[in-house]
């Protein structure tokens, strides 16, 4: 009997770990380091990870740019249950040009790029999966990001403060 309960338990946790129930990444991901700034250098790019969005989305979202040939785009960076990434532009969707009035929409659909991540406590690697939009020269097979700590000027309210005033950029 005790073997039979044995082999359930190890059954169920199989089940669960193969129907992605269980996110073997979620504090490897940069999002799980609140108040950081996530730099790559060729190409251009910078994300934060920054409380003041949580307070005005519920959830940990990512703002910010990306610089190629001159031209400055403003993006929201997505990580999926698993080490996959995405990359989109929010200017079409920023009503008042703030990131915190970001609304969305068709989201999934206006991805620049795609990619696939190995992750590390102080960069993760990037690699392109899918730039079939042109955002990328084709040369950039991968990108690597760099953690740095955010200026405290830079920083939002502190943890369980609820106030959505005063998250302007």
């Amino acid at each position: 009997m005790r073997n039979i309960a044995k082999t359930v338990a190890w059954g169920l946790l199989v089940c669960l770990a193969l129907t992605g129930c269980v996110d073997f990444y979620s504090d490897k991901r940069p999002n799980a380091y609140q108040n950081t700034r996530w730099v790559a250098e060729s190409p251009s790019i910078y994300f934060d990870v920054n409380e003041k969005y949580r307070q005005v989305t519920g959830g940990y979202t990512t703002y910010g740019k990306i610089e190629i040939d001159g031209v400055t785009t403003k993006i929201t960076v997505s990580f999926d249950y698993g080490a996959g990434i995405e990359f989109y532009d929010i200017s079409p969707y920023m009503p008042t040009g703030k990131e915190e009035n970001y609304v969305g929409y068709g989201r999934h659909e206006n991805y620049l790029f795609r990619g696939d991540c190995k992750f590390g406590r102080d960069k993760f690697v990037v690699r392109i999966r899918n730039n079939e939009r042109g955002f990328l020269d084709d040369s950039i097979e991968e990108i690597v990001f760099v953690r740095e700590d955010m200026p405290e000027t830079e920083k939002g309210p502190a943890s369980g403060e609820t106030s959505r005033e005063g998250n302007e950029n």
